[in-house]
């Protein structure tokens, strides 16, 4: 049972920021079948990555900007801006280059930091990020490669 005084911190994330890692999670999960897949099994049984996407899979927050600025979200957002590319216009989405646990990963760690205490200040920064994730995905859904042949 729950009373008046059980309201969420203003910063914490909410069932928004909540609802929309969900989404992007299904829109990952879903991505266009033409797209090839993040990783592939070699004949020796090892794995190979196509490219950078494999860096949320153990995703590690740029250390370098966290030791400097104590600044977690700033920290991950660090990584997101090496991967992609991208400033401050999430209406230049491009799309996804590939499918699979690395790219499913990336609502993992949206989530992961939404939720920790040190992003609570600034879960602004994540939030940008979750939104430009959901325009990319929908994108690619929208404008699928065309599969190789």
């Amino acid at each position: 049972m729950t009373n008046g005084n059980d309201k969420q911190a203003p910063d914490s994330p909410g069932t928004d920021v909540l609802k929309k890692i969900t989404h992007l999670r299904s829109l990952l999960q879903t991505l266009p079948s033409s797209l090839p897949a993040q990783s592939c099994t070699l004949a020796d049984g090892s794995e190979k990555t196509r490219d950078n996407y494999s860096i949320f899979i153990g995703f590690q927050p740029d250390q370098d900007w966290y030791e400097k600025t104590d600044d977690l979200p700033g920290a991950v957002t660090k990584v997101f801006k090496k991967v992609f590319g991208w400033n401050a216009d999430k209406d230049k989405a491009t799309t996804f280059l590939a499918r699979g646990k690395e790219v499913e990963a990336i609502a993992d760690v949206l989530q992961e930091y939404s939720v920790h205490p040190d992003c609570q200040g600034n879960i602004g920064l994540l939030d940008i990020w979750i939104d430009r994730m959901i325009v990319m995905a929908e994108e690619t859904h929208s404008h699928p490669p065309k599969a190789v042949s």
